[in-house]
């Protein structure tokens, strides 16, 4: 089980505080990851800091050290206290579609757009969902709808050319890769 233990550092700067957690990472014996979070801003403020480092510190565990399982009932028990935080939704689309789990995916991923529709990873994310059930063509508009405000993001760039790959137009997937390739 992933649990969360908060402590005040009243002189500690986010420096102290990952030397700290590193340190503790080398010397305490666990095959779960200590992480450790710094802020400037107050509880319940979600930007560069505060808790988008929580956020943060559970992508990394989602990611790379294979607690999905875990990380994906905590984002369940998340969504179900607090449905419309987007955070907690968009990271159990994104263990959804790290499961392989697509039409799930497709299920969170819509919801968290309905919450931040602008928001840039949950709409590539849903387009990989698409992909992921071979839903070419709908793969295709949801990254062709990411690039119209977000002309050079190259993962979505990317993945047109994969989608446009599915729909056997390669001539328009040849130049998805080589744009993707020349920014």
């Amino acid at each position: 089980r992933i649990s969360s233990t908060s402590a005040t550092m009243s002189s500690a700067g986010s420096s102290q505080i990952e030397e700290t957690v590193y340190w503790l990472n080398l010397l305490v014996d666990t095959r779960v990851p200590i992480v450790g979070n710094a802020s400037q801003s107050g509880h319940g403020v979600l930007g560069n800091d505060g808790n988008r480092n929580m956020v943060g510190s559970v992508e990394y565990i989602l990611s790379e050290v294979g607690a999905l399982d875990a990380a994906v009932r905590e984002f369940q028990t998340a969504v179900s206290l607090s449905p419309a935080y987007f955070p907690a939704r968009h990271n159990l689309g994104l263990g959804y579609l790290q499961k392989n789990r697509f039409p799930e995916a497709e299920q969170e991923l819509k919801k968290a757009l309905e919450l931040e529709p602008a928001h840039r990873e949950a709409r590539l994310n849903l387009g990989l969902a698409f992909l992921g059930q071979n839903q070419h063509a709908v793969a295709k508009q949801e990254f062709l709808r990411l690039l119209q405000t977000h002309p050079d993001f190259l993962l979505a760039r990317y993945n047109l050319g994969l989608a446009q790959m599915g729909l056997n137009e390669f001539a328009a997937a040849i130049t998805s890769f080589s744009q993707a390739r020349d920014r």
